[in-house]
């Protein structure tokens, strides 16, 4: 059986369930398919949920012959709802892995016909799979995305040296850092990875208990590979540590491509002071020595471009494997940018 590729997505406890019923699930989800075909009478999900207090509480609930069914249903597959209640709920695993004619879910939220095809071809590595989700629950992570095609190594990160300003940080396994060209920033990537971990920052009164994600290419890495916690001494460790040992590197870095770029900006503003004065000298008419001052121009002109052939060698020849054309050329645009506003300010 085949499935197309794009990102799936499921609840982790709901995961977990599935891992200690994966033997009996195919004969509890026919089951209950039959069972909804009573919804169009009944809410089947809602009275199912209240069957074990019913029971227990010895109520004369089962007169109806669909109550007898959903009845029936639930002491044949009482283990099974007993473990689903235990690490998620019935009514959520019901209600979010099966549609309204008890069919198992095959969108984006949620695919349980992925997982449960998943989790039956590695059954031999299930135990280890249970293993990864229980780590993952333990971190705080309530939903879990899956993506076989994501390897984690294309994209490039970034995130503030200093934690606390991360609103949300991206944590991964075989983490590098390739870059600190600002000062309040760093660039990373990630060298190979079975995940990617979105630590959300948590606001004190926030009523939410978690908003961390991950998202996975596979289920079957060891649980090891996971963080012990999402605390900042353990997920922010390896940028810590080249933030330490580069640091001094880096402010060399950052302290030469400003250098180039003031050097490079100022060359462009007597530039532009050059073309302002010729083109109000080419204006005047009937003064004398327009002719000399022509020629004086003239010479500064090619004073000014021999300036900016010496300012492009100089960018050259500072650029080598941390300093890049690219880089410099973002600095410049940067201050650029920031001139400009500041003038927009005060006008």
């Amino acid at each position: 059986m085949k499935f197309n590729m794009e990102t799936k997505k499921a609840s982790v406890n709901d995961l977990i369930a599935l891992c200690y019923i994966i033997d009996s699930f195919a004969e509890f989800s026919s089951d209950f398919h039959e069972l909804m075909k009573m919804n169009c009478e009944i809410d089947v999900v809602i009275k199912l949920c209240n069957v074990g207090v019913t029971i227990q509480d010895n109520k004369k609930f089962f007169d109806s012959k669909n109550m007898k069914i959903i009845k029936d249903f639930y002491q044949k597959h009482k283990d099974e709802i007993n473990i689903i209640n235990k690490h998620s709920s019935l009514w959520s695993f019901l209600h979010y892995n099966y549609d309204g004619k008890g069919n198992l879910t095959t969108g984006e939220w949620t695919n349980f016909v992925f997982f449960y095809q998943y989790f039956l071809n590695h059954k031999n590595q299930l135990g280890q799979t249970l293993l990864t989700l229980e780590k993952i629950k333990s971190l705080g992570i309530i939903d879990l995305e899956f993506n076989e095609l994501e390897n984690f190594t294309e994209q490039v990160f970034q995130a503030y040296t200093e934690f606390s300003l991360n609103g949300n940080f991206e944590y991964l396994e075989n983490m590098k850092v390739v870059s600190n060209y600002d000062k309040e920033k760093v660039r990373y990537k990630s060298l190979g990875s079975n995940y990617k971990i979105d630590v959300k920052k948590v606001m004190r009164f926030d009523y939410l208990n978690s908003k961390h994600k991950i998202v996975v290419n596979n289920l079957l890495f060891d649980s090891s590979r996971l963080p012990e916690n999402l605390s900042e001494e353990v997920i922010f460790a390896d940028i810590r540590k080249f933030l330490d040992e580069h640091g001094e590197e880096w402010a060399r870095v950052r302290g030469v491509i400003e250098n180039s770029v003031c050097l490079s900006i100022a060359t462009d503003d007597l530039n532009g002071t050059f073309y302002d004065v010729n083109n109000v000298v080419q204006r005047l008419e009937n003064i004398e020595k327009k002719e000399e001052v022509l020629a004086i121009l003239y010479e500064i002109k090619e004073r000014l471009e021999k300036l900016k052939e010496i300012n492009e060698e100089i960018s050259d020849s500072i650029c080598d494997d941390l300093i890049t054309k690219d880089e410099i050329k973002r600095v410049k645009l940067k201050h650029i940018q920031r001139r400009v506003f500041q003038r927009r300010r005060w006008n």
